[in-house]
């Protein structure tokens, strides 16, 4: 199979003249749609799938899924600009798409457009199969020193495993608008409403056991949503009332090590589940037994970090229900109109019994961590912190 595309604009005609041969040029057909836009400027074929193409053109990007007899415009992937030139990674399977005034966009992972079929897009749920998704380190990010917009940098590859998915259901808002592409942990869904429908997912290892669960938006379509490899958080020691949402870096655990697991996507009554491979950093010089001592030392810090909150966290209510039952006696007493009366309301061993107990849950707690409400600076030794320094470590390169 080959293509051609005319340089027609040279002469001001804005048709997209755009025609395939099948037999070494003896005959030509046409394949331009009327929904196709714009004079046409490159084509490419994929691949793995001859009948998938892409097509640029002045108005941006197409693509057909039987050989050109039908188009769709993917205004949601790019921005309306002159698609100049295109390329397919031969490793990655990644459309790289060169356009006029917008630059160099790529639009990662074509396995979902090489398994696209109307039965899949039919389905109330469909997964698309996950490429592999690699980990790597990264070195910490400089910061700007006064650059200001000087210092750009565009939007990456979303850092995990790609999830691509279909729902068709009725009464879902369409892919992509109002809300943006769904991540768990770093760059999750801060802010989106909690009122709208979500679609459930669920990660486990290669033993069954779960390693994390989180959402995403339910939209009508196609769309994705990012797994960032990481299982979901030990529990944590209580936070002040405003503090606010977590930073990104903190709203998930550590990083699982490289394997199979398995990503299971839930929608109502519909279900649908992949497996997903995790790829070492090729730099990395661990084995297999590495990895397997490095997780059982990052989950035992992990078990100590949730023992501990679980500590604070009693300590805590225990002492608010002394407060109460303090609040009480003082409602007693100030109800007392003799005050003879109430200052031996106030001295009973109940409510010195309370004043000491309260004493000493607040130095065990000081043992355990620093409370949001106390001020100043904090000295070393406290057991969070610790066992914060450890699971550092341990979660490092």
């Amino acid at each position: 199979t080959a293509f051609a595309v005319l340089d027609a604009h040279r002469w001001g005609d804005l048709a997209p003249y755009v025609y395939r041969t099948d037999d070494y040029g003896k005959t030509w057909r046409g394949l331009a749609t009327p929904n196709v836009k714009g004079y046409a400027l490159a084509i490419v074929q994929d691949p793995v799938k001859k009948e998938l193409l892409f097509l640029g053109t002045e108005t941006g990007l197409y693509v057909s899924l039987d050989g050109g007899k039908g188009w769709l415009h993917l205004s949601k992937t790019i921005p309306t600009a002159s698609v100049m030139d295109l390329a397919i990674h031969p490793k990655e399977g990644d459309l790289v798409i060169a356009t006029h005034g917008r630059a160099v966009w790529v639009l990662d992972d074509l396995t979902p457009f090489r398994e696209m079929t109307e039965e899949a897009l039919g389905k109330p749920l469909a997964l698309f199969t996950p490429p592999p998704a690699r980990q790597y380190w990264q070195a910490s990010q400089d910061g700007t020193g006064g650059a200001g917009a000087a210092d750009f940098a565009g939007t990456s590859r979303p850092y995990g495993a790609i999830l691509t998915f279909s729902l068709n259901a009725p009464g879902l808002p369409a892919a992509g608008e109002e809300e943006p592409p769904a991540r768990r942990g770093r760059g999750g869904e801060e802010g989106a409403d909690p009122s709208r429908p979500k679609v459930a997912i669920r990660v486990t290892d290669a033993a069954g056991k779960l390693v994390g669960a989180f959402e995403a938006p339910a939209r009508h379509g196609v769309q994705r949503a990012t797994w960032d490899l990481a299982r979901d958080a030990w529990r944590r020691f209580p936070r002040a009332a405003d503090a606010g949402p977590l930073p990104d870096w903190a709203s998930s655990g550590p990083e699982v090590p490289p394997g199979e697991y398995t990503v299971t996507l839930k929608h109502k009554d519909a279900s649908a589940s992949a497996k997903v491979t995790v790829l070492a950093d090729p730099r990395s010089k661990n084995t297999a037994a590495d990895w397997a001592a490095r997780w059982e030392a990052i989950e035992r810090a992990g078990a100590l970090q949730e023992k501990a909150a679980e500590a604070a966290i009693r300590i805590r209510r225990t002492r608010d229900d002394v407060a109460a039952v303090e609040e009480r006696l003082k409602r007693r007493s100030e109800a007392l109109r003799d005050p003879a009366e109430r200052k031996k309301a106030n001295d009973t061993p109940l409510a010195k019994e309370a004043a000491a107990l309260k004493k000493a849950l607040t130095e065990k707690e000081n043992l355990l961590w620093t409370p949001p409400e106390e001020p100043g600076i904090v000295g070393p030794g406290r057991i969070a912190s610790e066992l914060q320094q450890a699971t550092g470590r341990l979660t490092s390169s």
